[in-house]
């Protein structure tokens, strides 16, 4: 069985037939899948993972596993990343990737 997609997909804006297809599924395949009614195969997984920008471990655990692991302000932050569209999501990625080259592995501060 696999969670949160319905969440996931309204948090998103998508419909059942938008997110189908960005899935490379039939509309009525994905509906079976939000409603547990049907379990996606290790692609289908790994795809919807990357489409809804979640692990995976994370759609198949019940409860809010993320939002526990989460601070406030990295709530905050990852839906506002969320919200952008794929050119603002590759700016911060790359601003975070250049910040961790610049403070250097051993320089990152304590979590």
């Amino acid at each position: 069985m696999v969670y949160h997609l319905r969440e996931l997909r309204i948090r998103m804006g998508l419909g059942h037939a938008q997110l189908a297809e960005l899935l490379h599924v039939s509309r009525q395949a994905y509906a079976q899948y939000e409603s547990g009614k049907r379990t996606p195969g290790v692609d289908v997984l790994r795809k919807m993972s990357e489409v809804l920008q979640v692990p995976a471990d994370y759609l198949l655990t019940e409860g809010d596993v993320l939002a526990e692991e989460l601070t406030g302000d990295e709530k905050r932050i990852l839906d506002i990343y969320r919200q952008l569209d794929g050119r603002g999501q590759q700016t911060v990625q790359t601003m975070m990737v250049f910040e961790h080259l610049r403070f250097g592995e051993d320089d990152l501060p304590a979590r």
